[in-house]
């Protein structure tokens, strides 16, 4: 069940952690559209909201039109012959953890992910020192390995809508250390057959994986994801742990 909480672009968590734009409509020449609204994926709340887009010009009726002939106006291209009109989209671009990424020598990790309007994509992830570390990317996530030597540097995405975004990344020869576990929810009720998935996030997202386990499997099961299925009626305690850190989510199933 998705919670919607009202507009509320001050009171929140991370507000440029988990981004996600929502209810996104496409113009056409017979109806309006909507550039959508971004909530917060880390607590469920509305950051802004859209604005009308509207109905595309009918085709030889281009915005900006002169009397010139061929009807175009200085310095523009006369679009080809039955090329379909440019979606139209309020563009933004967010990453899943703020502040510098540190990993550890030699680290391989495929965690940054990028939330963009619908239609728009990345185009390019360059590094500004590949000896440090080298990037590479497919859809909305990206790559990472860190090379031999520790150090700084930047890594910084380009979408196709020419929004850019950079980020620092740092590579240091021990193991990154986990500094917090955060949970949908560390007490929670389902009916047996249903599932709920915990929504487990790390900070830095780079530190160890997380490692789950359910004190009654047959009560309460949980998968290595963190998605938990009710079995039958009773109680467990699911056991989330990464690094030094432990967090335990009270489940009962009805």
């Amino acid at each position: 069940k998705t919670i919607v909480y009202p507009l509320d672009p001050d009171n929140h968590e991370d507000p440029e952690n988990n981004l996600e734009l929502r209810d996104y409509v496409e113009a056409t020449d017979s109806a309006e559209g909507y550039t959508g609204d971004t909530y917060c994926l880390a607590c469920g709340k509305k950051v802004s909201e859209g604005e009308i887009i509207e109905k595309l010009q009918p085709s030889g009726q281009q915005s900006g039109e002169s009397n010139q002939p061929g009807g175009k106006t200085d310095g523009d291209t006369a679009p080809s012959s039955g090329s379909p009109a440019r979606e139209s989209f309020k563009p933004i671009l967010s990453l899943n953890f703020k502040g510098t990424l540190p990993l550890k020598v030699k680290q391989r990790f495929k965690g940054v992910i990028v939330t963009m309007a619908d239609g728009d994509s990345i185009v390019s992830v360059v590094s500004k020192n590949k000896k440090i570390v080298t990037a590479s990317f497919s859809g909305n996530k990206i790559s990472l390995k860190a090379g031999k030597k520790t150090g700084k540097t930047k890594v910084t995405v380009t979408l196709a809508s020419g929004l850019s975004k950079t980020f620092k990344v740092k590579v240091q020869k021990g193991t990154v250390k986990t500094k917090k576990i955060r949970v949908a929810s560390k007490k929670l009720t389902l009916n047996a057959g249903k599932t709920f998935d915990l929504a487990a996030v790390l900070t830095p997202i780079s530190a160890k994986k997380i490692t789950y386990r359910s004190s009654a499997k047959k009560v309460a099961a949980v998968s290595k994801k963190g998605l938990v299925t009710g079995k039958k009626k009773g109680k467990a305690v699911i056991t989330l742990k990464s690094g030094s850190k432990v967090v335990k989510v009270k489940v009962e199933i009805k």
